[in-house]
């Protein structure tokens, strides 16, 4: 059952917002392209592997979201960082528009957010992982099991 929600929490974190932009707005997982489309391959294959009772598949399944998962958060921190230095006045300048230009930015990029899409991605990737944990502790034969 973790697992069906888990993948459900994936599927539909594809569609919420994870990033809020100023003068764009939301940004939907979805509008990264391949790693959103990958999660929610990768959703599918834990539906699968629940209903074919192949549980230790399961941290493939979750164990590749989240990889994916995080890496896209990396990217988004590394390029965030980059663009905070991209603002920075030259060292020794004291040209005021300069200045004013790096608060401007500064403001503009301090206002960019993680929203609560990337909660429901991370709880979705949490329960397939705890399903695959569980399963593993108390792993039932296949032929027991009743839909």
């Amino acid at each position: 059952m973790l697992a069906i929600i888990g993948s459900a929490l994936l599927l539909f974190g594809a569609f919420t917002p994870v990033v809020s932009i100023p003068l764009v707005g939301g940004v939907t997982f979805l509008k990264l392209g391949w790693p959103a489309y990958t999660v929610m391959g990768l959703a599918a294959a834990s539906l699968c592997v629940v209903f074919t009772a192949n549980w230790q598949a399961l941290w493939a399944t979750g164990g590749g979201a989240a990889v994916v998962l995080l890496g896209c958060l990396g990217v988004f921190f590394r390029r965030f960082s980059e663009a905070k230095d991209q603002i920075k006045a030259p060292p020794g300048q004291d040209d005021q528009v300069a200045k004013i230009g790096e608060s401007i930015g500064n403001l503009v990029l301090d206002t960019i957010q993680l929203q609560w899409g990337c909660f429901i991605l991370g709880v979705g990737v949490l329960l397939i992982l705890a399903a695959a944990y569980s399963s593993s502790r108390t792993s039932p034969n296949p032929s027991q099991l009743s839909l």
